[in-house]
């Protein structure tokens, strides 16, 4: 109930795991300065605590998953497998490292930022090696690269995009503005608004919206 006083003793658990080089528990006490000091409403510098744990906790790469297909000789890309191993690794964890997932009953913000970096790490990785193949393979055709969609908002992405495509210089790239990254469902969402409010008719026959994955574009 006392940030100030959590801080003063995060801060003391800081000074240990420094004088013990025990990079988890270094980059778990700058996690709970920065919680502290956000509750005092210093958002920078809980931002920068965050920036730090986070970086230490990326050198430690303690969680790593597969990345899906990343080595199969086409363009191909699937990440159901790469979300399965999520799952194995919350349940295992829940088995093996209680203290470390649990806080209060619930999976702590630690793991959860762990096992979203570790995710957008996996995906990017083979989301770039299939672009830059893409490109290798086409390049006399390619003139024009577009990354589109709510995926283009992952600034990580964006900047690991312009990496490879600074290889091929007679290639543009185009990325929206962070404004325009809209996700497809809000799209559809907003035509289907716009459609329906311009033909009632459509309304008559209402029915149970239930989703279906699986169904054709045709």
């Amino acid at each position: 109930n006392d940030p100030s006083q959590a801080i003063k003793y995060a801060k003391k658990a800081l000074v240990l795991a420094i004088k013990i080089k025990n990079d988890k528990q270094i980059a778990n006490s700058f996690h709970h300065i920065a919680w502290d000091v956000y509750i005092q409403g210093n958002f920078l510098q809980s931002l920068n605590y965050n920036f730090k744990a986070l970086k230490i906790r990326k050198k430690i790469d303690d969680i790593k998953f597969p990345r899906p297909m990343i080595h199969s000789k086409n363009l191909d890309f699937s990440f159901s497998g790469l979300k399965t191993a999520v799952l194995y690794k919350i349940k295992e964890a829940n088995r093996t490292d209680p203290h470390y997932t649990r806080d209060f009953g619930e999976v702590s913000d630690i793991f959860k930022e762990d096992i979203a970096r570790a995710f957008e790490d996996a995906a990017i990785e083979v989301l770039v090696k299939k672009t830059r193949q893409a490109l290798l393979e086409s390049k006399e055709k390619i003139k024009t690269l577009i990354i589109a969609g709510g995926v283009s908002a992952n600034t990580h992405l964006s900047r690991e995009i312009s990496k490879i495509v600074d290889e091929f210089p007679d290639i543009r790239l185009h990325i929206p503005i962070k404004s325009l990254a809209t996700d497809n469902a809000l799209m559809i969402g907003i035509a289907a608004f716009i459609k329906t409010s311009k033909t009632h008719r459509i309304n008559k026959n209402q029915e149970e919206i239930k989703a279906q994955g699986n169904l054709s574009i045709s």
